[in-house]
């Protein structure tokens, strides 16, 4: 099943705008719509997990358990930070390969979730 089958076109450019959208307060409607830019020129290391990454994630509704915030952002800092560092800054998430997946990111997982069993 393909993506565009399930995509309402004509009603698109509005879902995105409301998607986007800001209540009467200023704050988005959606916490989602801000994932990317959160913390934008505060913590900029591509090579580093920060507390706002893991605020930033939280806003899609997903649960990061406290002890797996304390494994990224101090138990597994420096792991984590090397693997990212092996990473090509300028590779584009849909050109990652299996292969590239396999000899880096799978690490990073592994990692993590020992540490939160431990």
């Amino acid at each position: 099943m393909q993506l565009r089958s399930k995509v309402d076109f004509s009603t698109a450019v509005e879902d995105v705008r409301d998607y986007f959208g800001t209540m009467g307060n200023g704050r988005p409607k959606y916490s989602g719509s801000r994932f990317e830019t959160l913390g934008e020129g505060v913590d900029t290391d591509p090579h580093r997990i920060t507390a706002t990454d893991l605020v930033a994630v939280s806003m899609l509704s997903v649960d990061v358990p406290a002890q797996a915030s304390l494994g990224i952002l101090e138990t597994l800092a420096e792991q984590i930070s090397e693997l990212l560092s092996q990473i090509p800054q300028d590779l584009k998430f849909e050109n990652l390969t299996p292969e590239l997946f396999e000899k880096r990111g799978i690490h990073l997982v592994a990692d993590v979730r020992s540490t939160i069993r431990s």
